[in-house]
Protein backbone atom coordinates (compact mmCIF):
# COMPACT_ATOMS: atom_id res chain seq x y z
CA UNK A 1 0.00 0.00 0.00
CA UNK A 2 1.67 3.27 -1.06
CA UNK A 3 1.68 6.49 1.22
CA UNK A 4 -1.22 8.21 -0.52
CA UNK A 5 -3.61 4.76 -0.12
CA UNK A 6 -2.42 4.58 3.09
CA UNK A 7 -3.44 7.80 3.89
CA UNK A 8 -6.90 7.97 2.63
CA UNK A 9 -7.74 4.53 3.78
CA UNK A 10 -6.86 5.87 7.12
CA UNK A 11 -8.79 8.64 7.00
CA UNK A 12 -11.71 6.76 5.47
CA UNK A 13 -11.83 4.50 8.59
CA UNK A 14 -14.26 6.70 10.69
CA UNK A 15 -17.05 6.68 8.42
CA UNK A 16 -17.21 2.92 9.56
CA UNK A 17 -18.52 3.40 12.83
CA UNK A 18 -20.19 6.72 12.34
CA UNK A 19 -22.62 4.40 10.07
CA UNK A 20 -23.40 2.31 13.49
CA UNK A 21 -25.34 4.98 14.79
CA UNK A 22 -27.72 5.47 12.46
CA UNK A 23 -29.02 2.65 11.28
CA UNK A 24 -30.21 1.10 14.99
CA UNK A 25 -31.22 4.59 16.21
CA UNK A 26 -34.06 4.77 13.76
CA UNK A 27 -34.20 1.09 12.76
CA UNK A 28 -34.11 -0.39 15.87
CA UNK A 29 -33.88 1.95 19.15
CA UNK A 30 -37.78 2.90 18.82
CA UNK A 31 -38.82 -0.59 18.57
CA UNK A 32 -36.61 -1.58 21.54
CA UNK A 33 -37.93 0.99 23.64
CA UNK A 34 -41.57 0.58 22.90
CA UNK A 35 -41.11 -3.55 23.44
CA UNK A 36 -38.34 -3.60 26.26
CA UNK A 37 -40.02 -0.59 28.75
CA UNK A 38 -42.89 -0.38 27.30
CA UNK A 39 -42.88 3.02 26.22
CA UNK A 40 -45.65 4.79 23.61
CA UNK A 41 -44.16 4.42 20.25
CA UNK A 42 -46.04 7.49 19.70
CA UNK A 43 -44.61 9.80 21.76
CA UNK A 44 -40.60 8.51 21.06
CA UNK A 45 -41.51 8.98 17.12
CA UNK A 46 -42.24 12.74 18.21
CA UNK A 47 -39.15 12.60 20.42
CA UNK A 48 -37.30 11.68 17.15
CA UNK A 49 -38.94 14.14 14.80
CA UNK A 50 -38.94 16.93 17.06
CA UNK A 51 -34.24 16.05 17.79
CA UNK A 52 -34.29 15.76 14.27
CA UNK A 53 -35.40 19.00 13.33
CA UNK A 54 -33.89 20.87 16.11
CA UNK A 55 -30.60 18.93 14.92
CA UNK A 56 -30.85 20.01 11.71
CA UNK A 57 -31.36 23.68 12.64
CA UNK A 58 -28.30 23.33 15.24
CA UNK A 59 -25.87 22.42 12.62
CA UNK A 60 -25.12 25.84 11.25
CA UNK A 61 -24.00 27.16 14.54
CA UNK A 62 -21.78 24.19 15.28
CA UNK A 63 -20.26 24.45 12.17
CA UNK A 64 -19.65 27.98 13.19
CA UNK A 65 -18.11 27.24 16.75
CA UNK A 66 -16.55 24.39 14.38
CA UNK A 67 -14.61 27.13 12.21
CA UNK A 68 -14.43 29.76 14.78
CA UNK A 69 -12.31 27.45 17.69
CA UNK A 70 -10.67 25.15 15.13
CA UNK A 71 -12.22 22.21 15.96
CA UNK A 72 -10.90 20.26 13.16
CA UNK A 73 -7.81 18.88 15.58
CA UNK A 74 -7.53 14.83 16.67
CA UNK A 75 -7.77 16.38 20.32
CA UNK A 76 -11.57 17.79 19.60
CA UNK A 77 -12.23 14.38 17.58
CA UNK A 78 -11.20 12.32 20.40
CA UNK A 79 -13.31 14.63 23.18
CA UNK A 80 -16.62 14.45 20.65
CA UNK A 81 -16.17 10.50 20.03
CA UNK A 82 -16.23 10.11 23.88
CA UNK A 83 -19.23 12.02 24.24
CA UNK A 84 -21.03 10.13 21.12
CA UNK A 85 -20.07 6.94 22.70
CA UNK A 86 -21.27 7.66 26.33
CA UNK A 87 -24.29 9.56 24.57
CA UNK A 88 -24.97 6.37 21.98
CA UNK A 89 -24.49 3.96 25.09
CA UNK A 90 -26.54 5.44 27.62
CA UNK A 91 -29.65 4.32 25.68
CA UNK A 92 -28.94 0.54 26.70
CA UNK A 93 -28.50 0.81 30.64
CA UNK A 94 -31.73 1.89 32.19
CA UNK A 95 -33.45 -0.26 34.77
CA UNK A 96 -35.96 -2.76 33.00
CA UNK A 97 -38.74 -1.30 35.30
CA UNK A 98 -38.32 2.38 33.98
CA UNK A 99 -41.29 4.71 34.58
CA UNK A 100 -42.96 6.14 31.31
CA UNK A 101 -41.94 9.54 31.64
CA UNK A 102 -38.63 9.00 33.03
CA UNK A 103 -37.81 6.33 30.28
CA UNK A 104 -39.15 9.25 27.85
CA UNK A 105 -36.89 11.75 28.93
CA UNK A 106 -33.91 9.54 29.26
CA UNK A 107 -34.63 8.72 25.82
CA UNK A 108 -35.02 12.13 24.78
CA UNK A 109 -31.66 13.38 26.22
CA UNK A 110 -29.26 10.51 24.53
CA UNK A 111 -30.84 11.31 21.39
CA UNK A 112 -30.04 15.16 21.37
CA UNK A 113 -26.52 14.45 23.16
CA UNK A 114 -26.40 11.50 20.40
CA UNK A 115 -26.78 13.36 17.50
CA UNK A 116 -24.87 16.60 19.35
CA UNK A 117 -21.93 14.84 19.13
CA UNK A 118 -22.47 12.79 16.02
CA UNK A 119 -23.00 16.37 14.08
CA UNK A 120 -19.91 17.60 15.51
CA UNK A 121 -18.03 14.84 14.46
CA UNK A 122 -18.86 14.56 11.19
CA UNK A 123 -18.83 18.24 9.97
CA UNK A 124 -15.33 18.39 10.80
CA UNK A 125 -14.63 15.20 9.82
CA UNK A 126 -15.90 16.48 6.29
CA UNK A 127 -14.06 19.49 6.39
CA UNK A 128 -10.89 17.69 7.41
CA UNK A 129 -11.38 15.88 3.97
CA UNK A 130 -11.04 19.47 2.81
CA UNK A 131 -6.86 19.83 3.88
CA UNK A 132 -6.17 16.10 2.95
CA UNK A 133 -7.25 15.89 -0.38
CA UNK A 134 -5.55 19.31 -1.00
CA UNK A 135 -2.39 17.26 -0.39
CA UNK A 136 -1.75 15.77 -3.66
CA UNK A 137 -4.83 13.86 -3.28
CA UNK A 138 -7.43 12.99 -5.57
CA UNK A 139 -11.13 14.91 -4.15
CA UNK A 140 -13.09 12.09 -5.80
CA UNK A 141 -11.10 9.17 -4.80
CA UNK A 142 -11.51 10.73 -1.09
CA UNK A 143 -14.99 10.81 -1.08
CA UNK A 144 -15.12 7.55 -2.91
CA UNK A 145 -13.46 5.66 -0.22
CA UNK A 146 -15.20 7.66 2.69
CA UNK A 147 -18.43 7.01 1.43
CA UNK A 148 -17.48 3.64 0.14
CA UNK A 149 -16.60 3.07 4.27
CA UNK A 150 -20.09 4.54 5.51
CA UNK A 151 -21.78 2.32 3.55
CA UNK A 152 -19.92 -1.05 4.50
CA UNK A 153 -20.66 0.30 8.20
CA UNK A 154 -24.77 0.68 7.08
CA UNK A 155 -24.27 -3.26 5.71
CA UNK A 156 -22.44 -4.28 8.90
CA UNK A 157 -24.97 -2.35 11.26
CA UNK A 158 -28.06 -3.43 9.53
CA UNK A 159 -26.66 -7.50 10.19
CA UNK A 160 -25.12 -7.28 13.59
CA UNK A 161 -28.48 -6.75 15.93
CA UNK A 162 -29.59 -9.47 14.25
CA UNK A 163 -26.89 -11.40 15.14
CA UNK A 164 -26.61 -10.36 18.51
CA UNK A 165 -30.29 -10.88 19.53
CA UNK A 166 -30.15 -14.22 18.23
CA UNK A 167 -26.76 -14.81 20.09
CA UNK A 168 -27.82 -13.77 23.87
CA UNK A 169 -31.59 -14.02 23.51
CA UNK A 170 -31.99 -10.32 25.36
CA UNK A 171 -32.55 -7.66 23.45
CA UNK A 172 -30.28 -5.12 25.97
CA UNK A 173 -27.53 -7.14 26.38
CA UNK A 174 -27.56 -7.35 22.56
CA UNK A 175 -27.65 -3.72 22.22
CA UNK A 176 -24.85 -3.56 25.63
CA UNK A 177 -22.65 -5.33 23.08
CA UNK A 178 -23.40 -3.59 19.44
CA UNK A 179 -22.67 -0.41 21.89
CA UNK A 180 -19.38 -1.84 22.78
CA UNK A 181 -17.99 -2.96 20.08
CA UNK A 182 -19.06 0.33 18.77
CA UNK A 183 -17.11 2.60 21.27
CA UNK A 184 -13.69 0.48 20.29
CA UNK A 185 -14.31 0.72 16.88
CA UNK A 186 -15.00 4.62 16.81
CA UNK A 187 -11.73 4.74 19.48
CA UNK A 188 -9.48 2.76 16.97
CA UNK A 189 -11.13 5.22 13.85
CA UNK A 190 -10.00 7.99 15.92
CA UNK A 191 -6.13 7.05 16.55
CA UNK A 192 -5.93 6.54 12.82
CA UNK A 193 -7.15 9.45 12.09
CA UNK A 194 -4.51 11.53 9.75
CA UNK A 195 -2.89 14.75 11.50
CA UNK A 196 -2.91 17.67 9.14
CA UNK A 197 -1.84 21.35 10.63
CA UNK A 198 -4.84 23.59 9.72
CA UNK A 199 -3.71 27.58 8.97
CA UNK A 200 -4.58 30.31 11.62
CA UNK A 201 -7.78 32.33 11.16
CA UNK A 202 -7.05 35.56 10.41
CA UNK A 203 -9.45 37.84 13.46
CA UNK A 204 -12.14 39.30 12.05
CA UNK A 205 -13.71 42.49 13.52
CA UNK A 206 -17.38 42.06 14.53
CA UNK A 207 -17.80 39.36 16.77
CA UNK A 208 -18.72 35.88 16.42
CA UNK A 209 -22.41 35.92 15.54
CA UNK A 210 -21.63 38.92 13.14
CA UNK A 211 -18.75 36.94 11.44
CA UNK A 212 -20.52 33.88 11.15
CA UNK A 213 -23.93 35.03 9.81
CA UNK A 214 -21.78 37.48 7.39
CA UNK A 215 -19.61 33.95 6.32
CA UNK A 216 -23.46 31.74 6.20
CA UNK A 217 -24.95 34.87 4.24
CA UNK A 218 -21.80 34.97 1.55
CA UNK A 219 -22.01 31.27 1.17
CA UNK A 220 -25.97 30.89 0.32
CA UNK A 221 -25.20 34.18 -1.80
CA UNK A 222 -22.47 32.86 -3.33
CA UNK A 223 -23.82 31.12 -6.74
CA UNK A 224 -21.86 27.98 -7.51
CA UNK A 225 -21.95 27.21 -3.37
CA UNK A 226 -25.99 27.87 -3.05
CA UNK A 227 -26.28 26.00 -6.52
CA UNK A 228 -24.34 22.95 -5.19
CA UNK A 229 -26.21 22.84 -2.13
CA UNK A 230 -29.68 23.45 -3.29
CA UNK A 231 -28.32 20.48 -6.10
CA UNK A 232 -27.82 18.11 -3.19
CA UNK A 233 -31.00 18.46 -1.06
CA UNK A 234 -33.10 18.36 -4.31
CA UNK A 235 -30.88 14.87 -4.99
CA UNK A 236 -31.30 14.29 -1.35
CA UNK A 237 -35.38 13.99 -1.47
CA UNK A 238 -35.47 10.49 -3.50
CA UNK A 239 -33.25 8.97 -0.81
CA UNK A 240 -35.25 10.11 1.79
CA UNK A 241 -38.93 9.80 0.51
CA UNK A 242 -38.08 5.89 -0.51
CA UNK A 243 -36.03 5.85 2.96
CA UNK A 244 -39.34 6.46 4.79
CA UNK A 245 -41.75 4.34 2.23
CA UNK A 246 -39.66 1.09 0.97
CA UNK A 247 -41.13 -0.74 4.51
CA UNK A 248 -44.58 -0.13 2.82
CA UNK A 249 -43.70 -1.16 -0.58
CA UNK A 250 -42.39 -4.22 0.00
CA UNK A 251 -45.08 -4.96 2.55
CA UNK A 252 -48.04 -3.75 0.44
CA UNK A 253 -47.34 -4.13 -2.82
CA UNK A 254 -44.57 -7.42 -2.76
CA UNK A 255 -45.48 -8.96 0.05
CA UNK A 256 -42.31 -9.85 0.77
CA UNK A 257 -41.71 -8.52 4.29
CA UNK A 258 -39.69 -12.01 5.19
CA UNK A 259 -37.63 -10.50 2.78
CA UNK A 260 -36.58 -6.76 3.39
CA UNK A 261 -33.15 -7.53 5.06
CA UNK A 262 -32.29 -9.09 1.79
CA UNK A 263 -33.31 -6.05 0.09
CA UNK A 264 -31.85 -3.78 2.71
CA UNK A 265 -28.32 -5.35 2.18
CA UNK A 266 -28.54 -5.49 -1.72
CA UNK A 267 -28.51 -1.77 -1.64
CA UNK A 268 -26.25 -0.83 1.14
CA UNK A 269 -23.58 -3.21 -0.83
CA UNK A 270 -24.62 -1.71 -4.40
CA UNK A 271 -24.13 1.52 -2.56
CA UNK A 272 -20.71 0.93 -1.23
CA UNK A 273 -19.81 -0.41 -4.61
CA UNK A 274 -20.95 2.43 -6.39
CA UNK A 275 -19.07 4.82 -4.68
CA UNK A 276 -16.04 2.55 -4.41
CA UNK A 277 -16.56 2.60 -8.25
CA UNK A 278 -16.21 6.57 -8.62
CA UNK A 279 -12.36 6.36 -7.63
CA UNK A 280 -11.73 3.75 -10.55
CA UNK A 281 -13.87 5.25 -13.61
CA UNK A 282 -14.58 8.82 -12.68
CA UNK A 283 -10.57 9.74 -11.32
CA UNK A 284 -9.93 12.26 -14.15
CA UNK A 285 -13.09 13.02 -15.95
CA UNK A 286 -15.50 15.85 -15.58
CA UNK A 287 -17.78 15.30 -12.47
CA UNK A 288 -20.76 17.34 -13.53
CA UNK A 289 -20.54 14.51 -16.59
CA UNK A 290 -20.14 12.03 -14.32
CA UNK A 291 -22.66 12.62 -11.95
CA UNK A 292 -25.27 13.04 -14.62
CA UNK A 293 -24.29 9.78 -15.84
CA UNK A 294 -24.93 8.50 -12.74
CA UNK A 295 -28.12 10.04 -12.06
CA UNK A 296 -29.44 8.29 -15.69
CA UNK A 297 -28.10 5.07 -14.16
CA UNK A 298 -30.22 5.32 -10.50
CA UNK A 299 -33.06 6.31 -12.17
CA UNK A 300 -33.56 3.33 -14.36
CA UNK A 301 -34.60 1.14 -11.57
CA UNK A 302 -37.98 3.48 -10.77
CA UNK A 303 -40.12 2.75 -14.00
CA UNK A 304 -40.02 -1.36 -13.30
CA UNK A 305 -41.26 -0.28 -9.46
CA UNK A 306 -44.58 -0.24 -11.39
CA UNK A 307 -44.87 -3.81 -12.61
CA UNK A 308 -43.92 -5.47 -9.57
CA UNK A 309 -46.04 -6.85 -7.16
CA UNK A 310 -45.91 -10.75 -5.32
CA UNK A 311 -45.74 -12.61 -8.00
CA UNK A 312 -42.55 -11.23 -9.21
CA UNK A 313 -41.23 -9.43 -6.17
CA UNK A 314 -37.73 -11.35 -6.73
CA UNK A 315 -37.31 -8.69 -9.60
CA UNK A 316 -37.30 -5.56 -6.72
CA UNK A 317 -33.08 -7.22 -6.29
CA UNK A 318 -32.57 -5.28 -9.22
CA UNK A 319 -34.35 -1.84 -7.93
CA UNK A 320 -32.15 -2.25 -5.19
CA UNK A 321 -29.24 -3.10 -6.29
CA UNK A 322 -29.17 -0.25 -9.64
CA UNK A 323 -30.63 2.42 -7.42
CA UNK A 324 -27.85 1.44 -4.78
CA UNK A 325 -25.24 1.63 -6.85
CA UNK A 326 -26.32 4.72 -8.17
CA UNK A 327 -27.25 6.46 -5.07
CA UNK A 328 -23.82 5.72 -3.59
CA UNK A 329 -21.78 6.89 -6.51
CA UNK A 330 -23.95 10.56 -6.28
CA UNK A 331 -22.83 11.04 -2.82
CA UNK A 332 -19.53 10.52 -3.62
CA UNK A 333 -19.54 12.50 -6.49
CA UNK A 334 -21.66 15.40 -4.88
CA UNK A 335 -18.70 15.95 -2.15
CA UNK A 336 -15.92 15.41 -4.24
CA UNK A 337 -17.42 18.45 -6.62
CA UNK A 338 -18.14 20.10 -2.42
CA UNK A 339 -14.06 19.84 -1.82
CA UNK A 340 -13.28 21.14 -5.13
CA UNK A 341 -15.33 24.30 -4.97
CA UNK A 342 -13.92 24.53 -1.36
CA UNK A 343 -10.57 23.99 -2.41
CA UNK A 344 -9.68 28.08 -2.24
CA UNK A 345 -12.49 28.47 0.55
CA UNK A 346 -11.21 26.27 3.20
CA UNK A 347 -11.78 28.15 5.91
CA UNK A 348 -15.89 28.43 5.20
CA UNK A 349 -15.38 24.28 4.97
CA UNK A 350 -17.04 23.68 8.75
CA UNK A 351 -20.44 26.28 7.63
CA UNK A 352 -20.75 24.66 4.69
CA UNK A 353 -20.64 21.54 5.36
CA UNK A 354 -22.98 22.17 8.37
CA UNK A 355 -25.63 23.38 6.13
CA UNK A 356 -24.78 20.10 3.62
CA UNK A 357 -25.94 18.20 6.83
CA UNK A 358 -28.86 20.36 7.97
CA UNK A 359 -30.41 20.34 4.65
CA UNK A 360 -29.61 16.09 4.39
CA UNK A 361 -31.99 16.23 7.65
CA UNK A 362 -34.34 18.32 6.70
CA UNK A 363 -35.38 16.34 3.46
CA UNK A 364 -35.56 13.22 5.94
CA UNK A 365 -37.47 15.27 8.39
CA UNK A 366 -40.21 16.68 5.02
CA UNK A 367 -40.00 13.35 3.27
CA UNK A 368 -41.80 11.68 6.76
CA UNK A 369 -43.76 14.35 7.58
CA UNK A 370 -45.47 14.54 4.22
CA UNK A 371 -45.75 11.35 2.49
CA UNK A 372 -46.62 9.11 5.32
CA UNK A 373 -49.89 10.99 6.46
CA UNK A 374 -50.25 11.03 2.57
CA UNK A 375 -50.44 7.13 2.54
CA UNK A 376 -52.90 7.73 5.52
CA UNK A 377 -55.44 9.97 3.97
CA UNK A 378 -58.56 7.89 3.55
CA UNK A 379 -60.09 7.06 0.10
CA UNK A 380 -62.37 9.02 0.51
CA UNK A 381 -60.43 11.90 -0.84
CA UNK A 382 -59.05 10.17 -3.75
CA UNK A 383 -61.72 7.48 -4.28
CA UNK A 384 -60.60 6.19 -7.82
CA UNK A 385 -56.70 5.90 -6.60
CA UNK A 386 -56.40 2.61 -4.47
CA UNK A 387 -54.02 2.59 -1.70
CA UNK A 388 -51.08 0.37 -4.02
CA UNK A 389 -51.04 2.83 -6.67
CA UNK A 390 -50.44 5.73 -4.06
CA UNK A 391 -47.67 3.92 -2.42
CA UNK A 392 -46.07 3.25 -5.91
CA UNK A 393 -46.83 6.83 -6.74
CA UNK A 394 -44.94 8.04 -4.38
CA UNK A 395 -42.48 5.76 -4.10
CA UNK A 396 -41.84 5.87 -7.78
CA UNK A 397 -43.15 8.27 -9.21
CA UNK A 398 -42.49 11.32 -6.86
CA UNK A 399 -38.86 10.45 -6.50
CA UNK A 400 -38.61 9.79 -10.19
CA UNK A 401 -39.77 13.23 -11.18
CA UNK A 402 -37.43 15.22 -8.75
CA UNK A 403 -34.76 13.16 -9.78
CA UNK A 404 -35.45 15.05 -13.43
CA UNK A 405 -35.21 18.69 -11.79
CA UNK A 406 -32.16 17.51 -10.32
CA UNK A 407 -30.60 16.31 -13.70
CA UNK A 408 -31.78 19.67 -15.27
CA UNK A 409 -30.13 21.35 -12.47
CA UNK A 410 -26.44 19.96 -12.91
CA UNK A 411 -25.91 22.45 -15.93
CA UNK A 412 -25.78 25.16 -13.09
CA UNK A 413 -22.51 24.10 -10.95
CA UNK A 414 -19.70 24.47 -12.34
CA UNK A 415 -16.81 21.82 -10.79
CA UNK A 416 -13.18 21.21 -12.27
CA UNK A 417 -12.73 18.13 -14.81
CA UNK A 418 -10.18 16.98 -13.00
CA UNK A 419 -10.04 15.07 -9.69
Amino acid sequence: MNNQTNLLVRYSYLAFPLAFLGVPLYMHLPKFYHDYYGLNLGSIGLILFCSRLFDAFTDPLLGALSDQYRLTKTRYFAIFAIGLILAFNGFFYPAKNLEQGSGLIWFGLCTIFSYLFFSLLCINYYNLGLYISSQDQSSIQLSSYREFSNFLGMIFASIMPFLLIWQFSDAQMAFRSYGIVFALMLALSIALLPRCSLPQLATLPGGFFYVNISSIIYILKNPQMKGLLLLFFINSLPVAITSNLIIFYIDQILGAKDSSPLFFLSYFIAAALGSFACSVFFKNHDKAKALLIMMVISSLSFPLIFWLDSSNYHLFYIVCFVSGFGAGAELAILAAIAADLLENQRDCGNRFFSIWNSLAKISLALSAGIFLPLISISEDFLPVISFADKIKFYYGGIPLIIKFIAMIMIGRIKPTSQG
